[in-house]
């Protein structure tokens, strides 16, 4: 209502062209419109249809505006890319956060783990169990309860 959210859906016929124009197009968006704080959901598609030169420069550049100040937060499959390309991109990332569904005693679990956010220390306990319930938002389940 206010303006202060943009959102530009990419569509699958866009981003499988697999050329650097959709990727220089968010980079220059962010740049142009002041946007602080960018959300890109999800980034699958477009690495797929990326090289691994093309992605880096993506996320060299997005790097390079969250040292200025911006905030972008980049969700991929870890099937995008190669293992050695997630490697390099998770060590090149302020945070990285990995969720995944998990079966404890024929029920399905959401957990998130956290792998490393810059300037924290690990520490016992970086992971939770949690459930998305409309209208209330995420509730963290206690680990005893999970384990039943």
């Amino acid at each position: 209502m206010l303006g202060h959210l943009k959102i530009f859906p990419l569509s699958v016929e866009v981003t499988e062209c697999g050329d650097v124009n959709l990727l220089n197009t968010i980079v220059n968006t962010v740049i142009e419109t002041q946007i602080d704080v960018v959300i890109i959901d999800s980034f699958t598609v477009s690495a797929i249809h990326s090289t691994d030169n093309e992605i880096f420069n993506f996320f060299t550049t997005c790097k390079n505006m969250c040292d200025s100040g911006k905030t972008i937060l980049i969700i991929i499959h870890d099937y995008a890319v190669g293992i050695d390309m997630l490697t390099r991109l998770r060590s090149m990332c302020d945070a990285h956060i990995s969720l995944r569904l998990e079966e404890t005693n024929l029920r399905l679990m959401k957990t998130m783990e956290i792998m490393k956010i810059r300037g924290a220390q690990l520490t016992t306990g970086n992971i939770l169990h949690f459930e998305v319930e409309p209208d209330f938002g995420l509730r963290i389940i206690p680990v005893l309860r999970a384990r039943v």
